[in-house]
């Protein structure tokens, strides 16, 4: 038995050791690389990447090192064609312009965008402005059509007769989703459902009004539309409360605001066409 002590005490003490410290890498401020004589700290390469569009992030954390030897061939390009004046020749020159041009207007949104906030108060009032949007119901529906003229098909009287008498099974007691199968003529692959509706959704107002003034578990007397005879169930209405919305109506806030900005500041751009006829399309 003393031979076993030894072994484990050795156990013990190598689980009591203390668990080495993770390496966290270089400083921030550590220079890690060196791209055509320049110096790159751990700070500014990662400011670097983490401005690239999330594709060029990718390649980088693929392979961090071909990623920078491709970055030194580009800005070792880009010097030489300084060096070159290649923006002296009118092909290169408006071309720069333009892609120039657009990157700038491209960075400004994006700060605009970053910059652009909603208050408290502006969301609780987009909430009130639009509560139809936020007032959702959980429908299931039984559709028996009719004809017009009659002589096509099933006739109206045929057709509000059988809702009703429908209507009467689902008073009795029935289940809605068995009427469904057995008689309904549209969605009964999905047994009558609807999905979640809202009240900004562009339904009929003659059945918008029928469905929302459900509560849930109850169902509907037939309603007329078009040419069928509705039965609706709701399984499920509310209201959305703010807290449970508040992200994206701040969200809606925020991009309608950017849309007021972009909207007012490129009425501020001008074109004047001195020569009309000039500026007539050469493809068609």
């Amino acid at each position: 038995m003393k031979s076993l002590v030894l072994p484990l005490l050795m156990s013990a003490a190598a689980w009591a050791q203390p668990a080495k410290p993770v390496d966290e890498g270089p400083k921030l401020t550590e220079i890690v690389a060196t791209i055509n004589g320049q110096s790159w700290t751990r700070s500014e390469l990662e400011q670097y990447i983490d401005a690239l569009p999330p594709d060029r992030q990718t390649i980088y954390k693929t392979n961090p090192q071909e990623f920078l030897r491709q970055l030194a061939i580009l800005e070792y390009m880009a010097q030489l064609a300084e060096k070159d004046n290649v923006l002296e020749d009118s092909r290169f020159k408006y071309r720069y312009r333009f892609e120039r041009s657009r990157m700038m207007g491209d960075f400004l949104q994006q700060k605009k965008q970053n910059a652009v906030q909603a208050s408290d108060q502006e969301v609780d009032a987009a909430y009130k402005k639009n509560s139809d949007k936020y007032t959702t119901a959980k429908v299931r529906m039984i559709y028996i059509s009719f004809a017009l003229p009659p002589a096509q098909g099933t006739s109206e009287a045929a057709a509000k007769a059988k809702a009703t008498d429908l209507h009467a099974q689902l008073r009795a007691g029935a289940d809605f989703i068995k009427l469904v199968r057995a008689n309904s003529e549209q969605l009964k692959e999905q047994d009558g459902s609807l999905g979640t509706l809202t009240k900004a959704d562009a339904i009929p107002d003659a059945i918008k009004s029928v469905v929302f003034s459900l509560k849930k578990g109850e169902f509907s007397p037939p309603v007329r539309h078009d040419n069928g005879y509705y039965i609706f169930l709701c399984e499920e209405h509310q209201v959305q409360a703010l807290a449970d919305v508040r992200d994206a109506i701040s969200a809606d806030v925020r991009a309608a605001k950017f849309r007021d900005w972009f909207t007012e500041e490129t009425k501020k751009s001008k074109v004047e066409f001195l020569k009309p006829d000039y500026f007539k399309a050469t493809i068609k």
